[in-house]
């Protein structure tokens, strides 16, 4: 009997299929409730969350760093209710963020992403209600110091040397 050849997933479709996994249990009938683990994919630390208003609805963004690969990504969940914690989407940062028009400032509470593709887990969700001039992506925050740390996140203080801090996951690896 020939054997099958052995396939691995990448880390982006293993993310991407803890996601929908998650998204598909917390609504299904039979799921009573899912335990807090239940919403955590290992290997990776959140160095990021807070509220937004996303699609008229109130969601927490987080940013997660892969331990291993040291990539970033980004994911939008349910704030509130039976879904709370539920992720609605995920966006992986990849090299486009190194570009220093990638994350523009709109205002006080609101941040353009210029270049940034959504994985969408919610049916009832309209990515293009977010969508802007050039297909930018806005995310409108609660709080204005959110808006702030965020943009901290990806760029580092006009005196350093370097205007990325971090290390890019490319969609695939």
């Amino acid at each position: 009997m020939p054997e099958t050849p052995k396939t691995s997933l990448t880390k982006t479709e293993m993310v991407l299929f803890h996601c929908t996994f998650v998204s598909l249990k917390a609504r299904s009938p039979e799921t009573f409730r899912m335990h807090p683990d239940d919403y955590r994919l290992g290997g990776e630390r959140k160095l990021f969350q807070e509220r937004i208003v996303d699609d008229g609805y109130a969601h927490y963004l987080s940013v997660f760093k892969d331990e291993r690969t040291r990539g970033l990504r980004l994911q939008a969940s349910v704030c509130e209710g039976e879904l709370r914690k539920c992720p609605v989407w995920t966006a992986f940062v990849t090299h486009q963020s190194e570009s220093l028009d990638w994350l523009v400032p709109k205002d006080r509470y609101r941040v353009w992403i210029m270049d940034i593709h959504l994985y969408v887990f919610c049916n009832a969700y309209r990515e293009g209600h977010q969508r802007k001039q050039h297909g930018a992506f806005e995310i409108h925050f609660l709080e204005p110091e959110a808006a702030y740390r965020f943009e901290d996140l990806f760029y580092l203080t006009p005196s350093s040397s370097s205007s990325s801090i971090i290390e890019i996951l490319e969609p695939g690896h």
